[in-house]
Parts: structure tokens; C-alpha cells; sequence
């Protein structure tokens, strides 16, 4: 679906996106929900202030499987590949990634 905006065509991108027909000129999509995420990585993180890798994110160890849960909001793709290359880059193990709610707490 076309929108016109002052003398000028938009069509929307696989994004959600609107652009002008030469490309240049954009319109934003209304701004998308937060997803919680759950992330469980090998090992337990203790006997630091995690705050600085992971923000507001909580992390609690799971003794009994060796875990640590790291959960809270992700704004987009790249926030979350930005958590994930954290995640890397202290080398820990990816168990798993669960989008767990979309909703704001």
C-alpha cells in the first residue's frame, strides 16, 4: 500500500519502512514492543558486578544445572546480537535463547 506525503510517493520495504521512490526520504514504522528473553549460558557468573556487560538484564545462577539465566528486555535484532557477541566475547557457552514475553513489565 502507497502512502502520498507532501507531493511525494512511499512505499513500504520489508521492514515495515516507507521510502520515496528515489530512495532518500524514509518514514519510520510506530515504534515496535520489547521482547523478554531468557538466556542460559554454561556455568555459574558469581563475585562480580555484571552490570556493565549486561545493563539492566538480571542474572541468576541455576546451581543445580550449572547455569546462569541472564533475562530482560531486548529492543531489536541488533541489541540482542550485541548481548549475544557479549556472551561470546567472555567465553561462555550458548545453551539456549527464549523470547519469554512482549509485553513491558
Amino acid at each position: 500500500m502507497d502512502l502520498e506525503v507532501d507531493d511525494k510517493r512511499y512505499t513500504p520495504d520489508y521492514d515495515g519502512y516507507m521510502t520515496d521512490t528515489t530512495g532518500t526520504a524514509m518514514i519510520f514504522p510506530e515504534e515496535k514492543p520489547e521482547t523478554r528473553y531468557t538466556l542460559r549460558v554454561k556455568g555459574i557468573l558469581n563475585g562480580l558486578d555484571w552490570s556493565d556487560w549486561f545493563g539492566d538484564m538480571s542474572i541468576e545462577q541455576d546451581i543445580e544445572r550449572g547455569e546462569t539465566v541472564i533475562e530482560g528486555m531486548i529492543t531489536d535484532s541488533a541489541d540482542l546480537y550485541g548481548l549475544i557477541s557479549r556472551l561470546r566475547n567472555l567465553g561462555l557457552t550458548l545453551i539456549s535463547i527464549e523470547p519469554t514475553r512482549t509485553d513491558r513489565p
